[in-house]
């Protein structure tokens, strides 16, 4: 009768150390290289509506209610360039993001290029292709295979037909770390402390089982 507790508490052990590090525009771990600060800013109705936990960001209010507001316009030159540091815990990493902007964005991760570059082309809003600022006007950004640690992505965002201005990105990646799947052939000692406390565990339960 006791025997599912067993592997349940076992399998619990084996993933202690999984986690999802969400990656979005929310304001945390980011920064611009025009204010420093990022701040929420109102977008425009033609723009993608912002997925749960993030929202369109830019360096100063350049949303949809700034007036009057409009930026150069450069198709050489990024009008901002904003940056988004984030933690792997674990050393097996999986996952994405996607990015929207206005009017279009490059992406580089960890200083090298990922996913398709600035669309420079003007459409009816925004970019004409990705990355732009409509609902269907994105590109997936893979984090696949990334190491434990810290890393670095850089939005690159462009202006080129006047208007308001922003980017919009969100995320996550899977995180884990195998150390208790796979002990090394040296355990540290909190891995002995650990192993001997599941012993002890199930030894209770099979003498509980016995009587």
């Amino acid at each position: 009768m006791r025997k599912p507790f067993v592997i349940v508490f076992l399998l619990a052990s084996a993933s202690l150390r999984a986690s999802t590090i969400q990656i979005a525009s929310d304001l945390v771990n980011e920064s611009n290289n025009r204010t420093s600060a990022n701040v929420f800013i109102v977008p425009n109705p033609a723009w993608a509506v912002a997925p749960a936990g993030a929202g369109w960001i830019s360096y100063a209010d350049t949303g949809n209610d700034a007036g009057a507001f409009s930026p150069p316009d450069s198709a050489v030159t990024p009008w901002a360039v904003f940056t988004q540091d984030f933690f792997l815990p674990g050393a097996v990493n999986t996952g994405s993001v996607r990015v929207w902007a206005d009017d279009t964005a490059s992406v580089t991760l960890d200083g090298s290029p990922m996913g398709p570059p600035a669309d420079l082309t003007l459409g009816s809003a925004c970019a004409a292709g990705s990355i732009g600022c409509l609902p269907n006007a994105f590109a997936d950004i893979s984090l696949n295979g990334l190491s434990q640690g810290e890393h670095s992505l850089t939005f690159s965002v462009y202006q080129l037909g006047g208007g308001p201005f922003g980017l919009l990105y969100s995320g996550s990646v899977d995180s884990t770390d195998l150390s208790v799947e796979n002990p090394s052939p040296a355990p540290e000692s909190k891995t002995f402390l650990l192993l001997g406390g599941g012993l002890l565990a199930l030894a209770f339960v099979l003498r509980r089982l016995k009587s």
